[in-house]
């Protein structure tokens, strides 16, 4: 099978190759990108044919992580992993963040690169010399590299890295808020179970905890639970559960 890119004007057709193989196909250069700041890279990850070619620029706020109150379409996206990277030899990381703005800006103007896993953005994000950093949406398995480290916010779905030296941006003083997410129940790691007897006192209780990022509430019948996590790695469908995740507004 065949894929096709675009790449400045030049019609590409490159064989797709076999899942084993795909170690040999990344940070192929390609060639030059018209001027516009570096060579065009095509990395393919698990039959998804990502063009890097940055155009320098940053793509302004609201290109990162899923925005605040967004309802991911799905929990589950497919990882299929590069060589590994070590990634705290290069990155200091942070989990349940996410940086404001400053996305690299890739061909026809998209921000982020989806389908690959931490390993996948940390190699990205390396092989561009204009990135210092970036955001990686776990519930969605989404890259966005950042030309810029500027502040950061609460994000459950996000974590951060960024280039030693440089160190982990500051976090929002902005209120956080909850978020609440009916008929999805969560998973990841659980921080408590919490004596409540309702969804609202549960919420409560969640949100008064700065351990807490969020938590599910179930009642069936007499009986009733309710989970609060320090982290969360995506949702299943539960029409009965109540849950809730905690956000920071940019502004």
């Amino acid at each position: 099978m065949l894929v096709r890119a675009l790449i400045t004007g030049v019609l590409l057709s490159l064989p797709l190759p076999h899942r084993d193989d795909l170690h040999t196909v990344n940070d192929t250069v390609i060639g030059g990108d018209g001027g516009r700041g570096g060579d065009a890279v095509i990395n393919v990850y698990g039959g998804t044919v990502v063009i890097l070619s940055p155009l320098g620029g940053s793509g302004g706020p609201g290109g990162s992580a899923a925005g605040p109150g967004a309802t991911p379409t799905s929990s589950t996206a497919p990882i299929v992993a590069p060589k590994d990277l070590p990634i705290s030899s290069t990155f200091a990381t942070r989990d349940n963040r996410d940086i404001e703005g400053s996305d690299i800006q890739f061909s026809g103007g998209s921000l982020g690169v989806p389908g690959v896993d931490l390993g996948g953005c940390a190699k990205i994000c390396g092989g561009l010399p204009s990135c210092v950093a970036f955001s990686f949406d776990r519930w969605n398995n989404r890259c966005f590299p950042k030309d810029k480290i500027t502040g950061s916010l609460l994000d459950v779905r996000s974590m951060i890295a960024v280039k030693r030296p440089a160190e982990l941006p500051t976090v929002s003083k902005n209120e956080a808020k909850m978020q609440p997410v009916r008929g999805k129940r969560f998973h990841g790691t659980v921080l408590s179970e919490i004596d409540a007897s309702t969804s609202d006192l549960c919420q409560s209780k969640c949100s008064t905890d700065l351990h807490c990022v969020g938590f599910t509430f179930n009642k069936v019948g007499a009986s009733s639970s309710c989970t609060s996590f320090k982290m969360i790695d995506g949702w299943d469908l539960d029409s009965v559960s109540i849950s809730g995740h905690k956000w920071q507004s940019p502004n």
